[in-house]
């Protein structure tokens, strides 16, 4: 069964290494450095997820938490893997996480196509938000 872990900020550059390369492409024509956003990974600024089976990897997410306007909400910055049907569900325990962190909101900053997969969420200014 794949499940998904936030991987403690003090261990983040260990695996970091390791699923870079599930990253790397999410970044690609985007307006967020991956150079920034793994040095912000190693330094705990963002937060690191994997899921995976025990045995295997299958995504990686960045998120990061801020707050604008008055209000927090938790950014997906990136997220890449293989075999989505496996693990998309379990952006709710992200979500959860947004929600036991007081966010109003989770955004999506992420390729057109994540809209197509993410029904619950609504485009906004170019970036798929849920509000919760």
């Amino acid at each position: 069964m794949v499940d998904v872990l936030c991987v403690p900020p003090d261990r983040a550059a260990d695996y970091w290494h390791a699923v870079k390369s599930l990253i790397r492409p999410a970044l690609e024509n985007s307006f967020t450095d991956f150079d920034m956003v793994g040095r912000a990974v190693c330094n705990g600024e963002m937060l690191l997820w994997l899921t995976w089976d025990g045995t295997r990897i299958y995504s990686a997410t960045v998120t990061q938490l801020s707050v604008s306007n008055g209000k927090r909400f938790c950014t997906i910055v990136a997220c890449g893997g293989s075999e989505m049907s496996r693990w998309i569900h379990l952006i709710d325990k992200i979500e959860q996480f947004a929600r036991d962190e007081g966010c109003a909101s989770i955004v999506i900053i992420g390729r057109p196509g994540w809209q197509k997969v993410m029904k619950k969420y609504k485009t906004k200014r170019m970036t798929l938000e849920k509000e919760f």
